[in-house]
């Protein structure tokens, strides 16, 4: 699909796009050949008609509909932001889906990585496949050259074979972003969850380690 898309079409007439999971592969493809902002958040079908959080649906339209700055966002239906590695960072968020992000790395849809904070989640995965997927990140130096790392939700990924000596999620997250030099925030409520809180891909965003939010310093539509 990607290397079907006609690009300057996109880009001549703007429209909303929003989703996320799959429709990753589709928001790196616009933002890397277009430029435009489009949304990491629940879908119409799948979320929007069935439950979904109040909070999650105010914010979504709030975003879509508003010209004026995002400015701070927080966890929302229970959650609060933790940090596992402290500092501060700004960059322009890019990412997703991790399975769907990590399939776009050699090709022509993925979008420069330069200045950019990291966004990731997933669902399904047991923690081995994580850690391969982690391992490419980290081979790549896609860990490295961010300016900071956002995991939302990674629901039921853990390894159904109890009798298996591997490692549990959270060991997989503390051995390849432990040390790292910059700030790894978690626990956002973002991904396959009904609290999916709204995202704008291609937006600069701030993370400070002190605060329990991050921040959007532009709008997302004009």
């Amino acid at each position: 699909l990607l290397d079907k898309i006609d690009y300057n079409l996109i880009k001549k007439n703007p429209k909303i796009l929003v989703g996320y999971s799959d429709i990753t592969a589709l928001q790196l493809a616009i933002f890397k050949k277009t430029r435009l902002i489009t949304f990491s958040g629940p879908m119409v079908v799948s979320d929007l008609i069935n439950q979904i959080h109040n909070k999650s649906e105010e914010i979504f339209w709030s975003m879509l509909t508003s010209g004026k700055k995002i400015g701070k966002l927080k966890s929302i239906g229970g959650k609060e932001i933790q940090y596992m590695r402290k500092g501060k960072g700004i960059g322009t968020l890019i990412g997703g889906n991790l399975s769907t992000f990590v399939s776009l790395i050699g090709t022509e849809f993925l979008p420069k990585l330069t200045n950019y904070v990291l966004l990731l989640e997933d669902t399904c995965e047991p923690p081995y496949k994580i850690d391969r997927m982690f391992n490419q990140l980290k081979l790549s130096g896609i860990f490295d050259k961010s300016k900071g790392i956002m995991l939302g939700a990674f629901n039921d990924c853990i390894d159904e074979n109890s009798e298996k000596n591997t490692l549990t999620l959270g060991e997989v997250i503390q051995d390849y972003l432990g040390k790292l030099k910059k700030p790894v925030l978690y626990n956002l409520s973002h991904g396959h969850i009904k609290e999916n809180l709204i995202l704008p891909i291609g937006l600069k965003v701030k993370l400070n380690s002190s605060k329990n939010y991050i921040d959007f310093t532009e709008n997302a539509v004009s």
